[in-house]
C-alpha cells in the first residue's frame, strides 16, 4: 500500500520467490534513498536465485553473497 498522499508508483518495496517456491524475500525500500526500489528488487531477486548456499551460509558470509548484487548495481545504476 502506498503511504498517505503518495501513488502506487511511489512504492519502493520489493518481493520475490524462488522458482520452486521454497524461498520468499521481502525488502522494505528506503524511500528517501537513491533508487531505493531498484536496489530492493535486486536484493530480493538475488536472494531467490537457485544456489548451493544455505540460509546459514548466506548469514555467515553475507559480504560474499552481496558482492554480485553490488556489482550489478554499479553496472546498471551508477
Amino acid at each position: 500500500m502506498p503511504k498517505v498522499g503518495e501513488q502506487k508508483s511511489d512504492i519502493e518495496d520489493a518481493c520475490s520467490f524462488s522458482s520452486d517456491r521454497s524461498l520468499v524475500a521481502i525488502a522494505d525500500g528506503t524511500s528517501t534513498s537513491f533508487l531505493a526500489g531498484e536496489w530492493a528488487k535486486l536484493l530480493v531477486a538475488h536472494f531467490c536465485l537457485p544456489n548451493e548456499s544455505s540460509i546459514a551460509d548466506i548469514h555467515e558470509l553475507w559480504e560474499k553473497w552481496l558482492s554480485p548484487v553490488q556489482k550489478k548495481w554499479r553496472q546498471h545504476y551508477l
